[in-house]
């Protein structure tokens, strides 16, 4: 049996067979895409409640991207991509996590003897949260050294992904002279919606500035590097774009492979046939402008729901907001010297996002350095910086190249 490699819709690399039977599988498919046009129960975009959970989120947008395939080409066409959608599906939910297992083994034995943990409490006006979980910092080293403090960030589509999943990360990081690295927790959709998230990754960057004040009393000095990928890095980008001028800043900030405007991706999403399943869409609306669209009148799938959702998603996209700001930004003194790292290939998030939100910094007076490769995918990179073999057939000079740059600039003492 051959075996290949390549990619999911979600830029998840996996492994899977070639077999003679593959017209089989393709007829299995369109059988249960069928199966999911009777199933799920229809609704409109503005009269949905906030999901219970992701698997609900999911089921949902599976039946939005369906109507919308079989109102504009056909039935045809909406059991086609049930069928594609299904089997994307059974790769995230069956076939990855089933070949990431010896993977998550080797983390979990290195974080069971590697780890410690830091609680992180998230403030809302000054006062800490009720109700909600608290959260934690995930920590390697002991802080010994004069390297700094890395907090990273993960990405995970804002509704997957958990610190320890990271643990091989905070290695290489050390060994490359960081002092300490703390895997950044926050809430994941539904549970949490944008804001959320933001706020939490600002409770942890608050815990960093505490780690350096503490190292300034003791006569030392602690450098703050916050590094993210992905979702991670939109959300550290729209903290900073949120800061006032003038607020207390990392020493560096490090994003890899991020989204930074959210229509765009959107629209790159709906290409991939996941932009209604992806927790971005509403995650960036927030829990509040959901809540109070129960109150008007519904709109009808027929005539595009994106309206209503454009004036949330500028708010979450900092390129916009870079854009807005302007000179007026102030440059340096409301932004952090940020390194901006990106593959032309990546297919989960398109170069574009990178190179405008560059652009948008630069106008807006913020140090930036911009460091692009011809490849290297989107969670290959993940998974080279862990030391797993790229399950992508990729250049491995250029996933090694991105990789050891990631590592350097989180890592680094000079200026970018």
């Amino acid at each position: 049996m051959k075996s290949a490699t390549r990619v999911t819709e979600c830029g998840c690399p996996v492994t899977c067979p070639e077999f003679a039977g593959a017209k089989a599988e393709e007829m299995a498919l369109a059988f249960l895409g069928a199966a999911v046009l009777r199933l799920l129960p229809g609704d409109s975009l503005s009269r949905r409640p906030w999901p219970s959970s992701l698997t609900v989120h999911v089921a949902k947008g599976v039946r939005l991207a369906v109507a919308e395939a079989a109102e504009r080409d056909g039935a045809a066409a909406g059991i086609a991509v049930a069928a594609r959608l299904t089997r994307l599906i059974v790769n995230e939910l069956l076939v990855y996590p089933a070949r990431m297992v010896p993977f998550a083994i080797r983390t979990w034995r290195y974080r069971a003897h590697a780890a410690t943990l830091e609680p992180v409490a998230p403030e809302l006006d000054g006062l800490t949260q009720t109700g909600v979980t608290p959260k934690t910092l995930e920590c390697y080293g002991d802080g010994v050294g004069d390297g700094p403090l890395v907090l990273f960030v993960h990405g995970g589509s804002w509704g997957q992904g958990a610190p320890w999943q990271y643990a091989l990360l905070s290695r290489r990081l050390l060994d490359a002279g960081a002092s300490r690295v703390g895997i950044v927790q926050y809430g994941l959709f539904p549970a949490a919606d944008v804001d959320d998230m933001v706020r939490d990754v600002e409770a942890a960057l608050e815990w960093g500035r505490a780690q350096q004040e503490a190292a300034r009393r003791d006569g030392r000095s602690l450098r703050v590097v916050l590094a993210a990928q992905s979702a991670g890095a939109h959300l550290c980008s729209l903290l900073q774009a949120r800061r006032e001028a003038g607020a207390w800043q990392p020493d560096r900030l490090v994003l890899l492979s991020g989204v930074f405007d959210i229509a765009p991706h959107f629209a790159h999403e709906e290409t991939r046939l996941v932009h209604w399943l992806s927790p971005m869409w509403l995650a960036m609306r927030g829990r509040r402008e959901q809540r109070a669209a129960l109150a008007r009148p519904p709109v009808e799938l027929a005539g595009s729901p994106l309206a209503e959702l454009e004036g949330a998603w500028a708010a979450a996209s900092p390129t916009r907001l870079l854009r807005l700001a302007g000179p007026s930004m102030q440059g340096a003194e409301a932004w952090p010297p940020t390194v901006v790292l990106h593959a032309a290939d990546d297919g989960t998030v398109p170069v574009s996002s990178a190179r405008e939100f560059v652009e948008a910094l630069r106008g807006a007076g913020g140090a930036v350095a911009y460091r692009e490769w011809p490849t290297g995918g989107h969670g290959e990179i993940m998974l080279s910086l862990m030391g797993r073999t790229p399950l992508e057939d990729l250049e491995p000079a250029g996933l090694a190249a991105i990789s050891s740059a990631f590592v350097q600039e989180a890592t680094s003492s000079s200026l970018p």
